[in-house]
């Protein structure tokens, strides 16, 4: 699948979603948080939300495991037809927090 292809696809699934979100039959916009992630729904449609503005939204372990746990929810359930990430502040996901990398320390040569 080339690129053009993929992005066909996201584009339908997009409008697919939005159709199913204006849906009188669709479920009341919901929310759940959990550490350092948002989720909510409105319709077909999940929305993740990163919660940690003061860094950017910069991830850490915690933060990719709550973002992973939130995405496995989310896709479980067959009545969310999209996902949206978005980060809450001024700035989606700035990368890597370094400062939490470095407690971590380094990892052993392979």
């Amino acid at each position: 699948m080339d690129e053009s292809e993929v992005k066909a696809r996201a584009i339908s699934a997009l409008a697919f979603a939005r159709r199913e979100w204006h849906s009188a039959e669709n479920e009341a916009v919901w929310e759940k948080k959990m550490a350092g992630v948002k989720q909510a729904r409105d319709g077909a449609v999940g929305i993740l939300t990163l919660v940690e503005p003061a860094s950017l939204n910069a991830m850490t372990p915690d933060l990719l495991g709550a973002l992973a746990n939130a995405i496995a929810e989310m896709t479980a359930d067959p009545g969310i037809r999209a996902l949206v990430l978005t980060g809450e502040g001024r700035g989606f996901c700035s990368g890597q927090n370094l400062k939490a990398s470095e407690a971590l320390g380094s990892a052993p040569p392979v």
